[in-house]
């Protein structure tokens, strides 16, 4: 589960950038705030989730779907703008969601002692 989590914490940070470089780029307002926002919520629950919690791979599972619904939509069906950062995020939302599916399907872990 650490594994992962670290993955959605590279995730959160690309939200972040995605959001920053889409509104240098396009000067979208709604697009700056929507990517600090669910950056940041992405970093928050990875951050949960390395401490082993499984209400955070939950919420990650939602917003992985949610993500990959906005982004796959935006991007394959309307294809608004260029690859960077529909197609990066709907491609890592989906990579996201596959692992998320894979540590749901382990046992939960044991508390260590050390």
């Amino acid at each position: 589960m650490r594994t992962v989590a670290l993955f959605e914490m590279l995730f959160g940070i690309l939200t972040l950038a995605g959001g920053i470089i889409d509104y240098t780029g396009n000067g979208n307002m709604i697009s700056l705030v929507v990517g600090i926002v669910i950056g940041l919520i992405v970093l928050v629950v990875a951050l949960s989730m390395q401490k082993g919690s499984r209400k955070a791979v939950y919420t990650e599972l939602v917003l992985a779907i949610a993500l990959i619904a906005y982004f796959g939509r935006e991007y394959f069906l309307i294809h608004a703008g260029g690859f960077f950062p529909g197609g990066v995020l709907s491609i890592l939302a989906g990579i996201s969601l596959l692992l998320l599916l894979a540590v749901l399907v382990q046992p939960q872990e044991r508390k260590r002692i050390f």
